[in-house]
């Protein structure tokens, strides 16, 4: 109902429409818009109000409300139901525990495509147990996705979520951006840097710097995925200054790079829209052109690299990424080793 309310004031913005138009279009009485538009008031739109006029809408929040990210959002699946948070611990955590069907219930949970948004996480979640700094500014998002893959193939979601993100920023921003096996998006940045993997560059040169990283989670039995749940943590429009102090020689923000604030809503919804469409491309075609695009921009392949999986400590030159999304490492000695799952460090 406020949605549809929204959508008409956003029809005649600044214009204003009467509280009995409104009332007869959305079909509730006009004591019940009044409510509605002090609602709307309250998270933050800047509505005017004028007797004999009715309701104008003059600003919107900086903030990542469903009403904003629905509106023209053109997607199938992502994005028709939207949790939103002003503050949480983590939203993947959330969105596991919505995926889930609920105790003593049959079903499935919540739906494909559900999505859970926060302004801010107090417990954000990185790789391998690790904290992910999560203030305003940021995008922390993630996604229900029930693919029917194997267990073993779930890093292919993870992959899609990442393709969709660097494609954004590289159309939204013309920015160079670039994954990082498995699941780090990195800019090319020229702005200052003069320190990088511990050498000494000229002030200006390009290095890579992180701007996104995804966090994938799933259930699943033996020969079949129950549901995956995408987390994504992306740097918009945040002070690389407020990090804590052991990110902010390897970090970014996209603020940062371009100089300038960007529209957080414009961004997720044109992320939204391409992670659905290269997960329409897998479900339609498989994984072939989705890897294909995959190594056109990896930050990773032809790389010297050191990666640690396990006890495992693996340098050598990043050759290949297979089907599986295995990252394939030839050795100085000339050995192939296959890294399934760990942390890479481009040398």
């Amino acid at each position: 109902m406020r949605e549809r309310i929204l959508n008409l004031l956003y029809q005649r913005k600044k214009e204003y429409v009467s509280g009995e138009e409104l009332s007869q279009k959305v079909g509730i009485s006009r004591t019940a818009i009044w409510k509605h538009i002090q609602a709307l008031k309250g998270a933050g739109y800047k509505i005017n109000s004028q007797k004999r006029l009715g309701y104008s809408l003059v600003s919107v929040p900086d903030l990542l409300l469903p009403y904003e990210i629905k509106r023209d959002l053109k997607t199938k699946i992502l994005g028709k139901r939207i949790y939103y948070f002003k503050e949480i611990g983590s939203t993947n955590d959330c969105a596991i525990e919505l995926a889930r069907p609920p105790a003593g219930e049959a079903g499935k949970g919540a739906r494909e495509g559900t999505i859970v948004i926060a302004e801010v996480q107090t417990k954000g979640k990185g790789r391998l147990g690790r904290e992910w700094s999560s203030p305003f500014g940021g995008l922390w998002l993630s996604i229900i996705l029930r693919p029917k893959i194997l267990p073993t193939q779930a890093p292919r979601m993870t992959v899609i979520a990442a393709l969709g993100v660097a494609k954004t920023i590289r159309e939204l921003y013309s920015l160079d951006a670039f994954i990082k096996w498995p699941n780090d998006i990195l800019i090319r940045s020229q702005l200052g840097t003069i320190r990088a993997n511990g050498r000494m560059r000229k002030k200006g040169s390009r290095v890579f710097k992180k701007v996104c990283g995804i966090l994938t989670e799933m259930e699943a039995e033996q020969d079949t995925v129950n549901y995956v749940v995408i987390g994504i943590g992306a740097n918009l429009n945040i002070d690389v200054k407020k990090f804590p102090i052991e990110f902010r020689k390897d970090a970014t923000s996209l603020e940062k790079e371009l100089g300038r604030k960007i529209d957080r809503v414009e961004f997720t919804k044109r992320m939204l829209e391409e992670i659905e469409n290269f997960y329409l491309l897998f479900k339609k075609r498989g994984f072939a052109p989705i890897l294909k695009e995959w190594k056109e921009i990896s930050a990773t392949l032809g790389k010297g690299v050191k990666a640690v999986s396990g006890r495992r400590i693996i340098e050598g030159k990043a050759i290949d990424i297979d089907s599986d999304g295995t990252l394939i490492i030839k050795t100085k000695a000339g050995k192939k080793e296959r890294i399934l799952a760990g942390d890479v460090t481009l040398l």
